[in-house]
C-alpha cells in the first residue's frame, strides 16, 4: 500500500474488501477468521492481511471439488471496484485496503477501467475497476467491457444478495426479469416476491458497486406480470403438483417480466437515459444479422463480474436452437424469442468488438 500523503485518505475512503463466497460448500472450502493456521486437514489457498496482520485465511480440504476451489480462489484473484477518489490520486488501485497472499506472494492490482464519479465527499472524482494481472476476470473485463456511456439505459438490480440486470423505462420505473424478484428458493418456486427493502438499484455506472450513494436507488413497489408462469396458482406450477413435470427446471418460463418503481425520480444525463421500447410487431431479424447483449453475468468461477460486459452475437433462425434438450420446452414460443450465438455459418460467436 502506498505510504504517501494519500495514505490518510486511503484509510478513510478507500475500499475495504469483504470476503464473500458464492456457491462454496462450507464443509469443503471456507474462509476462517483470525491469524491462526487453517484447521487440521485443510490446505491454505490464500491469506488476507490488514495492517500487517493476517485477519483471514481461505482454506480447502484436499478432496474439495473443482468448483469450490475455483470459487474460493476467485475471492483472492478477483477484481474490485474502488470508492470514488479525488482527482489528484494518480492510481486509485494502490489504495485498496488489505493484501491477499497466495503461495507466499502478495497479489497486486492493476487498473482495467476508470470512470468519473461524484460523492458527498468529492463532487468530481475517479472510480477504478482493479484486477489482478493475468486474471480471468481482468481479461474478460478488458476484452468485453462496455465503454463509458455505451449503455446508459442499463442498471444493476441487487436482490437478496443476487444480481440482475434492468432497463430504465422512464424517470421512475425499471424493467427487469420476474425470476429475479420471485423467491427461487421457496418450495416449488411459488410466489413470495422479495420485499421492497431488499433491493438496491445501481444507475449511471458500468461498475457494479454500492459504494456511491448518488448512484443507488431504493424500490418502493415491485410489480410482477400477472401471468408470469411461475407465480403461485399458475398452470405451469400445477404440472409439478400433478406429476406431469418432475423437476421445476423443466417448467416453461414465459411472461418473465417485472417492474420496479424507484423511491425517487432518476436524474438523466450522458450516462443515464431511458430506452425506447420496440414497436409492436417489431422483428429485429428483419433489420440486423447481429444483436448486442449487455450485462454483468458471472465468470467461470461463479463470481458476478463487477464491470458491465457486452458481446455481439449473430441472430439465428435454424431449428437447432429449439431442438437442444434444455430449450425444447420453449418451442411453441419461438415466434416470441430470439436465438443468438453458438456456431453460425461455421463461425463461433460471440465475437470481440
Amino acid at each position: 500500500m502506498a505510504k504517501s500523503s494519500g495514505y490518510l485518505w486511503a484509510g478513510v475512503a478507500s475500499i475495504t474488501i469483504l470476503l464473500q463466497l458464492a456457491n462454496v460448500n462450507s464443509q469443503s472450502c471456507n474462509v476462517f477468521p483470525g491469524p491462526r493456521q487453517c484447521p487440521y486437514g485443510y490446505n491454505e489457498v490464500f491469506s488476507y492481511v490488514t495492517n500487517g496482520q493476517i485477519t483471514q485465511r481461505g482454506c480447502c480440504l484436499p478432496n474439495a471439488n473443482k468448483e469450490d476451489r475455483m470459487a474460493l480462489a476467485a475471492t483472492a484473484e478477483g477484481c474490485e471496484t474502488t470508492w470514488c477518489s479525488p482527482l489528484h490520486v494518480p492510481d486509485p488501485c494502490n489504495y485498496i485496503v488489505g493484501d491477499f497472499i497466495v503461495n507466499g506472494t502478495r497479489l497486486v492490482y492493476e487498473e482495467v477501467h476508470r470512470e468519473t464519479c461524484s460523492s458527498s465527499q468529492y463532487p468530481t472524482g475517479n472510480r477504478a475497476y482493479c484486477c489482478r494481472p493475468n486474471s480471468l476476470e481482468g481479461a474478460l473485463a478488458s476484452t468485453y467491457g462496455a465503454e463509458p456511456n455505451e449503455f446508459p439505459h442499463q442498471v444493476g438490480v441487487s436482490v437478496q444478495g443476487h444480481v440482475c440486470g434492468g432497463t430504465i423505462y422512464n424517470k421512475r420505473y425499471i424493467i427487469t426479469a420476474a425470476h429475479c424478484v420471485v423467491d427461487s428458493e421457496a418450495p416449488r418456486r411459488v410466489t413470495p416476491v422479495y420485499p421492497k427493502q431488499n433491493y438496491k438499484v445501481t444507475i449511471g455506472t458500468n461498475m457494479w458497486t454500492d459504494r456511491s450513494p448518488k448512484d443507488l436507488y431504493g424500490v418502493e413497489e415491485v410489480i410482477v406480470h400477472e401471468k408470469y408462469s411461475k407465480l403461485e396458482g399458475s398452470e405451469e406450477l400445477k404440472k409439478l403438483e400433478t406429476g406431469e413435470v418432475k423437476d421445476a427446471r423443466w417448467l416453461r418460463t414465459y411472461n418473465d417480466i417485472a417492474l420496479l418503481r424507484l423511491d425517487r425520480d432518476i436524474t438523466f444525463g450522458p450516462s443515464v437515459k431511458a430506452l425506447r421500447l420496440a414497436d409492436k410487431g417489431f422483428n429485429p431479424a428483419d433489420y440486423a444479422k447481429t444483436a448486442v447483449i449487455a450485462g454483468w453475468g458471472t465468470s467461470e468461477s461463479g463470481r458476478v463480474m463487477g464491470y458491465l460486459q457486452k458481446a455481439s452475437m449473430k441472430i439465428r433462425s435454424d431449428d437447432r436452437c429449439f431442438n437442444i434438450e434444455n430449450y425444447v420446452r420453449f418451442g411453441e414460443l419461438r415466434d416470441k424469442l430470439l436465438c443468438l450465438g453458438g456456431i453460425v455459418d461455421g463461425e463461433w460467436n460471440p465475437g470481440n468488438f
